[in-house]
């Protein structure tokens, strides 16, 4: 939860970087957004099926990989 709630500190890191950084500090913030999303979606994606047992447990994590899926082939 503290790393979720976290992630809103980009916004005004990404504004004062924009306003007032080089490039540099801006690659940094994009590299460490990129990096939170991807350990925050494997977080969701392992502990979610924990709370289930048997065949709801495999279907639940077969569902959450369908949606991201379409979610990135949306894009």
């Amino acid at each position: 939860m503290i790393a979720i709630l976290s992630r809103f500190l980009f916004i005004p890191a990404f504004y004062f970087c924009a306003k007032y950084g080089d490039k540099g500090w801006m690659i940094l913030l994009t590299s460490l957004l990129g990096v939170s999303n991807g350990y925050l979606t494997v977080c969701v994606l392992t502990v979610a099926p924990k709370g289930y047992k048997g065949p709801e447990q495999n279907a639940l994590g077969n569902l959450l990989v369908l949606c991201l899926y379409v979610v990135y082939l949306q894009e």
